[in-house]
């Protein structure tokens, strides 16, 4: 019996960031890493939510702090960057590791409905979570049309 990763529905993903062929190619290139250790990128994970108003982008930034993070929005495409430095004791020697370091880069094409102007974003915990609010113009009340 072999073990398979599973994944939850990519419908937020999608919606939000672009197509399934995005998706795959991103899980792809997250799982090659994470099997190989030796030559691994740091690569966070993300989480995405849809709310009524906004959208909300978690990026798992465990050890990296704040000062080393970059937030930049360009031409609808959303950019963090950053780097998690590894703390070495003077004196100490590691005999191993299995803890990834180094610089990491995740880029997201943002959907035509998030409102770049107002971002916000808030790094607590080891969480990155930033706030994607929707334009006015998509927050339209859905209008029910009576059959007759």
């Amino acid at each position: 019996m072999s073990i398979l990763r599973w994944y939850p529905t990519t419908a937020g993903y999608e919606k939000l960031f672009g197509t399934t062929y995005d998706v795959l190619f991103d899980r792809l290139h997250h799982d090659l890493d994470v099997c190989n250790t030796d030559t691994a990128e740091l690569t966070p994970r993300i989480e995405v939510l849809e709310k009524k108003d906004s959208y909300v982008l978690r990026v798992e930034l465990p050890g990296v702090k704040k000062e080393d993070v970059d937030i930049s929005v360009n031409l609808g495409v959303l950019k963090i960057s950053g780097e998690k430095k590894a703390d070495v004791e003077e004196g100490a020697e590691c005999g191993c590791s299995e803890r990834a370091y180094g610089k990491f880069l995740r880029t997201f094409q943002l959907s035509t409905d998030v409102d770049a102007d107002a971002i916000a974003a808030v790094h607590e915990d080891g969480i990155l979570e930033l706030c994607l609010p929707k334009r006015k113009e998509a927050l339209i009340e859905e209008k029910k049309i009576k059959v007759a």
